[in-house]
């Protein structure tokens, strides 16, 4: 008993206080490693959330033997219950501390005796739970626990000629495998399956008889999540644009006409023309000081349309100018706020990537992501949008020569 409370202490210990170094991170492999997000946005943002629900309970056949007794208890179809507090590290790793309670009445007692009594547990599991995040509404996730349970043996008979009517605590291990449906940004559903398998109680008989018994049970459950405590949405920072416009070419001076020579009293000869005067060259074509492209459903790659938007972009860069390349990722609301959150992020990285690809410097370009938050379109929670997703750029200027801007060789493609 004192080893299932401690082994229930120092898991309830790890998860409080432990559980961010579990966290997976999500990001695609071939990004830059080393992309610290901006400051103030968290991309893997922490909250908490609570669960209930019940359903059915399905008891193993257990076995009861030791002192002179040796016995098989069938149980019934039973019912249970559990209620959980989590932490969710928003890269699809939650921990859970559950209680649960699960009892059913006795069949069958022996070789075709018929039984009595009741069999129930109480339980304090911890679990890490796995979420296998998509595009859709439906979040299937996996995971393990290990805690203590409570294993009561009511009015247990006939065992040995006696009953058993005790009960003891004991060490408890669980597997977790279910689907959830996203309601709103805030509530799910959930249906899962759960298999606990405890210790073996030492159970005393009415007669005196010392006895050892087992317990294992599948769970069957329907329940509600709510979840709370994760961070408020950005406001959108308001940028001035400022249009990098190079100054025009000092226009080239027209040549002075050449002065007539004066007549000679020979026959008339017609002065010469003015040469004409030369074409100053037109200014270059200014910056854009915004850009949006847009990605494919649940893409974050770099197709042929934004391909010709980003190089038509970098043409226009002049390394005679201080500039800030702010690119901000977002997301339609087809998915779950959680992966909504992340693909918005890749969709700013791999933007970043390619500008740098092309020369810019990075320290030229900062990027943030909204996910769901900021649709240039309203729709309804689930519907997709192609203007929903998109990377926002929007291009400063200083106005000043800086020893840190690049040659024009550096800002060549590479």
């Amino acid at each position: 008993m004192r080893v299932a409370y401690a082994a229930l202490a120092i898991l309830t210990s790890i998860i409080l206080t432990a559980g961010p170094a579990l966290e997976l991170r999500a990001q695609d492999p071939d990004l830059p490693p080393d992309i610290a997000p901006p400051p103030g946005d968290d991309p893997t943002p922490t909250s908490f959330y609570v669960l209930a629900g019940g359903g059915a309970s399905i008891p193993s056949d257990t076995d009861i033997s030791g002192g002179g007794v040796t016995t098989q208890v069938d149980a019934k179809l039973g019912y249970g219950a559990l209620a959980a507090f989590g932490i969710d590290f928003g890269d699809n790793v939650r921990t859970e501390l559950e209680f649960a309670y699960r009892r059913a009445g006795i069949d069958k007692v022996g070789s075709g005796n018929t039984g009595t009594g009741d069999i129930g547990a109480y339980s304090a599991i911890g679990n890490v739970i796995f979420d296998f995040s998509n595009a859709s509404a439906f979040t299937p996730y996996a995971g393990l626990g290990l805690g203590a349970a409570r294993i009561d043996y009511d009015n247990v008979s006939p065992v040995g000629g006696s009953s058993v009517d005790d009960g003891d605590m004991v060490l408890a291990l669980q597997g977790v495998a279910g689907l959830s449906l996203e309601l709103s940004p805030s509530i799910s559903m959930f249906t899962d399956y759960r298999y606990m398998a405890a210790g073996n109680p030492q159970l005393m008989t009415d007669a005196g008889a010392k006895t050892e018994g087992a317990f294992s049970e599948h769970r069957f459950t329907l329940g509600l999540r709510w979840s709370f405590g994760g961070p408020e949405p950005k406001r959108k920072r308001k940028t001035e644009p400022v249009s990098l416009r190079p100054p025009p070419p000092a226009p080239v001076p027209a040549m002075a006409a050449a002065p007539m020579p004066e007549p000679p009293p020979t026959p008339n000869i017609e002065p010469p023309k003015p040469m004409p005067k030369a074409k100053a060259e037109p200014p270059a074509p200014p910056a854009p000081s915004f850009e949006r492209i847009f990605f494919d459903w649940n893409k974050s790659d770099i197709n042929a349309e934004t391909q010709a938007k980003i190089d038509k972009l970098v043409t226009y860069l002049r390394p005679e100018t201080v500039i800030r390349i702010d690119a901000t990722g977002h997301a339609d609301k087809s998915g779950t706020t959680a992966n909504n959150l992340i693909i918005s992020r890749r969709r700013a990285e791999a933007v970043k990537k390619e500008l740098m690809r092309q020369g810019v410097p990075e320290d030229w370009i900062k990027i943030a992501w909204k996910g769901e938050t900021s649709p240039l379109v309203q729709t309804p929670d689930g519907q997709r949008h192609q203007e929903n997703r998109r990377v926002d750029i929007v291009i400063t200027g200083k106005g000043a020569h800086s020893e840190n801007a690049p040659s024009k060789e550096r800002m060549g493609r590479k």
